[in-house]
């Protein structure tokens, strides 16, 4: 018997059946939606018992239940993914062998071909990275081989452009593809792209995306995003009800990186909880006619051209109303040059006035000093005839 960790075993459930679209998972998230109703109803009517649980808030076809959600309901539907392994294998009742985990799989493999006597066949096969990286190509080959099986049955909702850039973000969270890599098909593209074209080219994108180490922080980054997105009352209840798994296979319930530094009220709005940002950062198109995708994941090539053009429009207003910001700006700062030049001639011309004022002032002072000498002369010297007179 193998056990895995009870938060990882749930995040790689979420990813598989309730993230990507797929018919597979039609029954669980009727289930949880139907519940979450439920739920509402009951808070409408003052009867809810647990206020930690929100209402459900349909997205559309892309993300039908949140981690959140999912967290809060999906051990309900009694589906083997998410109840607890001890439920499921009872190891207190079977005399089981071997117990062992998938976090330490290769040792543990190594462990059981050596009490089979059959070490000396994988012992090479399993050392280093080859080995991960064909079980790697493996779970590429299983993941895009299921989405072409649930496309042929067409599920409600589900294009085959948007199954296949769900499924390709998954291979982003479970840490086989780089972050940088995105969907290398469009809408267009995938018309006539086989099961046998998509998984060239994710093994393409797994070979091209680093050492397995690196790959493998991107799948932790994502592990701890998501249950970021949960409330703290809910990620509680969670590590109580797997709590039985924690201490029957020795594993840590109570994780630093999950519940480190968590208060009431602090969860994300990430990927995990609303759809828009799947839109915006998961998926690319490497051909003409990408940016389309930063609004809308379609898959007509008509709503492609009239985003496209709606998108340039956009812009070539922005840029009008740009310009004829600066325009105004250029015309406001002239005017206000104009009137500063105004007011300087004015100070100007006034300055030239007063020099005038004064320098007329002053001849008419010289003038008059002038006639006054001349009125006292005049009267000298007829005082001097009048004295010579007598």
């Amino acid at each position: 018997m193998f056990s895995r960790h009870p938060f990882h075993r749930f995040f790689s459930a979420y990813c598989d059946k309730v993230f990507m679209l797929s018919h597979e998972t039609t029954k669980l998230v009727t289930f949880m939606r139907n519940v979450i109703r439920e739920v509402e109803v009951q808070r409408q009517r003052g009867r809810a018992t647990n206020d930690t649980l929100k209402a459900f808030v349909y997205t559309g076809p892309e993300l039908n239940v949140t981690f959140a959600e999912t967290l809060a309901h999906a051990a309900k539907s009694r589906d083997f993914h998410f109840v607890n392994i001890s439920t499921i294998c009872r190891p207190c009742d079977i005399d089981f062998q071997v117990l062992g985990k998938m976090d330490t799989l290769d040792t543990d493999s190594r462990y059981i071909l050596a009490k089979l006597n059959r070490s000396h066949v994988m012992e090479e096969a399993i050392e280093g990275d080859a080995f991960k990286e064909s079980r790697d190509q493996s779970i590429i080959r299983e993941l895009v081989e299921r989405v072409f099986e649930d496309l042929l049955e067409k599920p409600e909702g589900t294009t085959k452009f948007k199954a296949l850039a769900r499924s390709w973000k998954v291979l982003h969270m479970r840490g086989l593809v780089k972050d940088d890599i995105q969907f290398p098909l469009g809408a267009a593209g995938t018309e006539n792209a086989t099961a046998s074209d998509v998984i060239k080219l994710g093994i393409q994108a797994m070979q091209a995306s680093g050492k397995p180490a690196e790959r493998l922080a991107q799948r932790e980054k994502y592990y701890q995003q998501a249950f970021r997105s949960v409330p703290l009352a809910d990620l509680l209840s969670f590590r109580a009800s797997v709590l039985s798994d924690c201490k029957i296979f020795g594993y840590d319930c109570y994780p630093s990186e999950i519940f480190h530094g968590r208060r009431d009220g602090d969860e994300e709005d990430n990927i995990f909880s609303n759809d828009k940002f799947f839109l915006l950062f998961s998926v690319g198109d490497q051909s003409t006619n990408q940016v389309f995708l930063l609004f809308s994941v379609g898959d007509q090539s008509t709503n492609q051209v009239s985003l496209l053009f709606s998108l340039i429009i956009i812009i070539i207003i922005i840029i009008i109303i740009i310009i004829i910001i600066i325009i105004i700006i250029i015309i406001i700062i002239i005017i206000i040059i104009i009137i500063i030049i105004i007011i300087i001639r004015r100070r100007r011309r006034r300055r030239r006035r007063r020099r005038r004022r004064r320098r007329r002032r002053r001849t008419r002072t010289r003038t008059e000093q002038k006639e006054e000498e001349e009125q006292e002369q005049e009267q000298e010297q007829e005082q001097e005839q009048e004295q010579e007179e007598q």
